[in-house]
């Protein structure tokens, strides 16, 4: 197996050594998505309600992704996105003010009279507010002293123009506290957030809302108010080649995991890569005793590896040992991974 680290004690490269990761660039281009059929009408539920959508469904089936495929396909990019932690809070979803350089350079004379708005960088629902208003838009005091500015002004790193809208993307909403999901259903709803620090209130056209998506990996409930108030979808995981296909409309390709491969990952179809692979990936996913059983994410990664090592020709079957030693792309535990061997080893025997 090649690869520009060799394990070898005592051996040190002359030059810094430069590798290539650009091996799942594919995987990473949003015009190669393909949405469970009930999706694309979940989307445009959201759309038509003006409502956020809420995705559920195993990892790796491609929830995060939607949104950069909906924002590329609606010339909507680049999606706003939150990456949610235990910590964050509900004002961390619209902006983050930077009170501790604020502080530092308040006693620093060359930067005492630095602008409030230069301590404010707008986080995704903020920046769809924002954009939704426009450059014109004039915000609203909350204080008397404080001066009528325009939008454009207040934040030029935004290069507002007209009146645009946006893709927003939440992700895993779940990592944060119970309070969050419902703090945030009012600015959505109105169009509307307070900046105290600046003074000013930020106000858009109700009718021009973003298109928020909202992911949860289900690990703990959320709350009621929160889920009235959202389309709700959970992706299924697609059909493995012994299940049935569920049918879709028009030229749709049908949702299967072996078309999700191929709209991914360029000259694979018909391969005895693919073909090989998804027989194998099925019979480790038929496998109950798993605590996470692999992803098309996973299988996808596990493709890119074995393509680069053996090619689109060649039978996995006949590359044990490479099979093997890739086992770690597929699980990702001690216990599956001796559970994986099990199935795998099978497998290469051909039972």
């Amino acid at each position: 197996m090649t690869g520009p680290y060799t394990g070898q004690p005592g051996k040190k490269a002359a030059v810094p050594t430069e590798f290539n990761t650009s091996l799942r660039s594919d995987l990473e281009k949003p015009e190669g998505y393909l949405p469970a059929p009930d999706l694309v009408t979940a989307v445009n539920a959201a759309v038509l309600l003006g409502q956020p959508l809420l995705l559920n469904g195993e990892p790796g089936t491609g929830k995060s992704a939607l949104a950069d495929a909906v924002a590329h396909e609606l010339n909507l990019e680049p999606v706003l996105r939150v990456n949610c932690k235990a910590d964050i809070r509900s004002v961390d979803l619209f902006y983050y003010f930077d009170h501790i350089r604020r502080l530092h350079e308040a006693n620093d004379p060359e930067k005492r009279s630095t602008p409030p708005e230069d301590y404010v960088k707008l986080q995704g629902l903020g920046a769809a507010i924002v954009r939704a208003a426009g450059a014109d838009a004039m915000a609203e005091p909350l204080r008397q002293g404080v001066p009528a500015r325009a939008l454009g002004e207040i934040f030029p790193e935004l290069n507002l123009g007209a009146p645009a809208q946006s893709v927003v993307l939440i992700d895993e909403i779940d990592k944060a506290s119970r309070d969050v999901p419902n703090d945030i259903l009012v600015e959505i709803d109105t169009m509307r957030f307070d900046l105290p620090e600046l003074g000013i209130r930020i106000q858009a056209d109700t009718g021009r809302k973003p298109l928020v998506i909202i992911t949860s990996n289900s690990e703990k409930s959320l709350p009621a108010p929160f889920l009235r108030r959202c389309v709700f979808y959970t992706i299924p995981f697609p059909a493995l080649p012994h299940e049935e296909v569920p049918k879709t409309e028009g030229d749709r390709p049908p949702y299967t995991l072996e078309e999700i491969v191929v709209s991914r990952l360029r000259n694979l179809r018909g391969t005895a890569l693919l073909t090989d692979g998804l027989d194998l990936f099925s019979r480790l996913r038929d496998n109950t005793r798993f605590e996470q059983r692999p992803s098309p994410a996973e299988f996808m990664n596990w493709l890119l590896y074995m393509r680069h090592h053996t090619g689109t020709e060649t039978h996995p079957r006949s590359v044990a040992d490479l099979v093997r030693k890739s086992v770690p792309i597929l699980l990702k535990s001690d216990r599956d991974r001796r559970t994986g061997m099990v199935v795998i080893e099978n497998w290469l025997r051909g039972d």
